[in-house]
């Protein structure tokens, strides 16, 4: 069922950066508070990069403790764990980003398609980094998927994550270090 779940949430970031699309400004460089709409500031990431992958569309960095799965010029699947047991990567903590095309739709479009088909919620705003995302999150076999999605003028961009929320100091680090190339 693991192997299930990890396949649709694969292929709801695929669909999802197919249907990405809007002209939020992309400032990754910045290593800003985040701020959630509605609640107080989230304390600025403070974890160092330990890793950094560099690909054809991106590089970013990772922080200590988090390790590889798949990474290709335009995605990369990344998890909590030491790199031994890759099992760790579909049981833990994990962040997948997907950059592609935008095909002419919006990510406000990309966000009504998830809420109407996969029952997706749509949540308030997140800024990492000084990059505003759409935010919403679904439940599937009592495990929750954050998927946060903007755009720069050329690709969609998005983060899809799993028991880890957007406010961890890991994850806004790993967001706030995304630059597209």
């Amino acid at each position: 069922m693991k192997k299930v779940l990890f396949s649709f949430a694969i292929l709801a970031v695929a669909a999802t950066m197919a249907a990405c699309g809007n002209k939020s400004a992309q400032n990754a460089e910045s290593q800003e508070s985040a701020v959630v709409a509605g609640q107080q500031p989230v304390e600025a990431a403070t974890a160092a990069i330990a890793k950094t992958i560099d690909k054809g569309a991106y590089s970013l960095g990772l922080p200590e403790g988090w390790s590889v799965l798949s990474e290709g010029d335009t995605e990369c699947f990344v998890y909590k764990g030491d790199g031994s047991k890759p099992s760790e990567a579909i049981d833990g903590q994990w962040i997948s980003l997907k950059i592609g095309p935008l095909e002419g739709k919006t990510v406000d479009g990309a966000v009504k398609e998830m809420v109407n088909e996969m029952g997706a919620k749509q949540l308030a705003d997140v800024t990492v980094g000084g990059t505003t995302y759409k935010h919403c999150s679904y439940v599937e076999e009592g495990v929750e998927s954050r998927i946060l999605m903007t755009s720069n003028d050329k690709s969609g961009i998005s983060f899809m994550m799993a028991r880890i929320s957007p406010d961890d100091a890991d994850v806004q680090t790993i967001i706030s270090s995304l630059k597209i190339k």
